[in-house]
């Protein structure tokens, strides 16, 4: 099973949100951009980094917005080869800003296997398509930072037994 901590940003303009789309195994999905962290490497540089990476665009980390883990020993077929033996990823989800604000994102010279472009989504463009992380729309574009708790995990529910 492989083992990742990744930054990922959550980059509004104009009510839509940036959203990296990939094509993998003829199955398109949409991820915030980010990825993985460097061992050495900062959370907030490794967000700036992978920005800069994807999008070709500076951007200024704000707060943090959730921590999604996911433990998956038998994932999607629209996965990447480095997942076939299982994933648990830590995914480290903060709101960006971009500086200087007029910046035009495109995507960059080093993406992730399966990207194919960046797409600016609109509230009304996610109800019809598959996107990661899955939270709510309503979260995505929520506006009076009251989304709900900043912890999630997706895995099978196993229970502990106490010892006497």
């Amino acid at each position: 099973m492989k083992y990742r901590i990744t930054a990922k940003g959550l980059l509004k303009q104009n009510s839509k949100i940036l959203f990296a789309e990939y094509e993998i195994n003829k199955e398109v999905f949409y991820a915030l951009p980010g990825g993985e962290q460097n061992v050495g490497e900062s959370l907030v540089e490794c967000l700036k980094r992978e920005f800069k990476e994807e999008a070709n665009i500076e951007v200024v980390v704000g707060k943090l917005l959730l921590i999604n883990e996911f433990i998956l020993s038998d994932p999607p077929s629209h996965t990447v080869e480095s997942w076939e033996k299982g994933i648990h990823q830590i995914e480290n989800i903060f709101e960006v800003a971009t500086l200087p604000e007029d910046q035009f994102a495109q995507t960059g010279t080093l993406v992730d296997f399966g990207m194919s472009r960046l797409k600016w989504l609109s509230l009304d463009e996610m109800k019809e398509i598959k996107f990661y992380p899955e939270r709510s729309l309503e979260w995505f574009f929520n506006t009076n930072n009251d989304r709900e708790g900043i912890y999630t995990i997706k895995k099978p529910v196993t229970t502990m037994s106490k010892k006497s």
